[in-house]
C-alpha cells in the first residue's frame, strides 16, 4: 500500500473475484477461513495496522469480511474491532457472514443496532451509525479501531461520528480505517491525518 503520509497508508483499487455470487459465501479452507485468493489477501501483508489507514476495493474483495478479523488476530484479542455500517440491515448481514466464515469467534462477535443486541460484551462490534455515536459520546471506545465501512454512504450521522471520534483519538488511543468501493482517498486524508 502506498502511503501519502507517514501516519496513514492509502489503499489502491483493486477488482473483485467472483465468489458464487455474494461476499461472505466464499469457499473456505479446511481452517474455516475465506479462501486467499480474495485480493484483499493480496495487500493485508503490506497494511500497518499500528496506523490509520484506507482501503478501497470492489464488492467481494474481502474488505469487510476479512481485514478486520486479520486485525483482530494480529492484535490477540487485546484491541476492540468497531465496524460501523450505514444501515441494520448491513450490520446484521455482516455479523451473520462473519459467523458462518469465523465460527471460532464464537461470542467475540458482536452485533448492536437499535432493533438487535447480540454478544454485546463481544470483542467485535457491528454498529450502526446511531449505536456508534452513543458509544463514542458515552466515551465507550478506547484502544480500538474503528472500521468506517462503506465510507461513501456519508450522512450526518457518519460525519458527527467521525468528527467525535478525531476529537477522542489522542486520549483515547483509537485508530481509524475507511473502507469503500467508491471513496476518493483524498477527501479522507485530513481526518486520518
Amino acid at each position: 500500500m502506498a502511503g501519502s503520509d507517514s501516519n496513514v497508508d492509502c489503499g489502491h483499487s483493486f477488482p473483485a473475484v467472483q465468489e458464487n455470487g455474494l461476499e461472505g459465501q466464499a469457499q473456505k479452507t479446511a481452517d474455516k477461513r475465506p479462501e486467499p485468493r480474495l485480493p484483499i489477501f493480496s495487500i493485508l501483508d503490506s497494511i500497518d495496522f499500528s496506523e490509520h489507514f484506507i482501503v478501497i476495493g470492489d464488492v467481494g474483495t474481502g474488505k469487510s469480511t476479512v481485514t478486520p478479523i486479520h486485525e483482530y488476530g494480529l492484535w490477540e484479542g487485546k484491541r476492540q474491532i468497531v465496524i460501523r455500517e450505514p444501515s441494520r440491515a448491513a450490520c446484521n448481514a455482516l455479523f451473520y457472514s462473519l459467523q458462518a466464515l469465523h465460527p471460532q469467534l464464537g461470542d467475540e462477535l458482536a452485533v448492536i443496532t437499535k432493533d438487535t443486541q447480540i454478544n454485546v460484551s463481544g470483542k467485535i462490534k457491528i454498529v450502526t451509525d446511531g449505536v456508534l455515536l452513543r458509544m463514542l459520546a458515552e466515551n465507550a471506545i478506547y484502544d480500538s479501531s474503528i472500521y468506517f465501512d462503506e465510507s461513501h454512504q456519508m450522512t450526518s450521522q457518519l460525519e458527527l461520528c467521525m468528527s467525535l471520534a478525531k476529537k477522542q483519538e489522542a486520549s483515547a488511543r483509537n485508530l481509524f480505517r475507511v473502507m469503500s468501493a467508491t471513496i476518493d482517498p483524498n477527501e479522507f486524508l485530513s481526518f486520518l491525518g
